[in-house]
């Protein structure tokens, strides 16, 4: 099976763990230590330091034998994985990792009798998209305990401090999602915070339950701050820009002063229209005092 994308490797990547526990707990016990030897002086030409690669990928594709067609498929995918985790420089820099992974092909073939394995092929992972299938492993990892410690005999705060260690991991990853929303990357973590978020709404054992936000939300809230900002820096910009070096600003300047002459002569008109309305109020309120004062005095 040839592999043309790495769509297969973000698709089972919360499978990971689980293939994970179940080839560490059900593979074979054999003993591939002199047969490895001969491997090694036969078709490594003794460019492998140790026999722990050989003897791991043995043990590796002999439980993938046991598995059914369907099974085999996903964890082949599994393993290219694991080959890189586990030996991404197991030879000197005369072969890559491919090759060795062939001729180690080469002398299980040759020993088919010892060896009862199945082939996977193997796809290249390069090193951006093996950082990201790894961070996602640690998460889905967590997840995986976090679920397994709620089955298992494990104190409830044990599990609360894997969801509060499993919060703070994925937060660190949601940032990168900020400008990539439609990565495969960040759609893992999407699926990671919906996963955790079902888990957790079933537990009422722990004190706290935070709920994760999705990278999309993360992504929202950062561009409601953002974006209103920008706006305001843009427009005092271009408002600056204007003011200063266009007609228009000197334009809104003249305008300006000339409104402002307006406002002063009306605040004047209007002082002096107040004066004299007010001088002329008094005078009447004296003269009505004066003829009031008369009256009296001719009664």
């Amino acid at each position: 099976m040839l592999f043309t994308t790495d769509e297969e490797f973000y698709a089972l990547a919360s499978l990971f763990p689980k293939f994970k526990d179940y080839f560490e707990h059900g593979s074979t016990n054999g003993n591939y230590t002199s047969k490895c030897n001969t491997i090694k002086s036969s078709h490594l030409n003794g460019e492998l330091s140790d026999i722990v690669p050989c003897i791991s990928v043995a043990k590796h594709l002999a439980y993938i034998n046991t598995l059914d067609e369907q099974e085999k498929t996903k964890r082949c995918i599994y393993f290219n994985y694991w080959l890189n985790e586990k030996h991404p420089n197991v030879v000197n820099s005369t072969i890559n990792d491919i090759q060795f992974y062939k001729r180690l092909i080469q002398g299980y073939e040759a020993n088919i009798s010892d060896f009862k394995i199945h082939k996977c092929e193997i796809y290249h992972i390069s090193d951006p998209i093996f950082k990201e299938l790894k961070d996602l492993y640690n998460l889905y990892d967590m997840l995986y305990k976090i679920e397994t410690s709620y089955s298992s005999s494990h104190s409830p705060s044990s599990s609360c401090d894997k969801a509060n260690e499993f919060i703070r991991l994925y937060d660190s990853h949601a940032n990168k999602c900020r400008t990539n929303m439609d990565s495969k990357f960040c759609k893992e973590l999407i699926k990671l915070s919906n996963s955790y978020n079902a888990l957790m709404a079933t537990r009422t054992n722990c004190k706290i339950l935070e709920e994760i936000l999705q990278p999309q939300e993360i992504h929202n809230q950062h561009g409601i701050i953002v974006i209103p900002v920008t706006l305001i820096i843009v427009i005092a910009l271009i408002l600056f820009i204007f003011y200063m070096f266009t007609p228009f600003g000197s334009s809104i300047c003249t305008r300006t002063r000339r409104v402002k002459r307006i406002w002063n002569n009306v605040y004047k008109k209007s002082f002096q229209l107040f004066h004299k309305s007010r001088h002329k109020q008094l005078n009447l309120e004296n003269s009505g005092f004066n003829i009031q004062f008369h009256s009296l005095l001719n009664d």
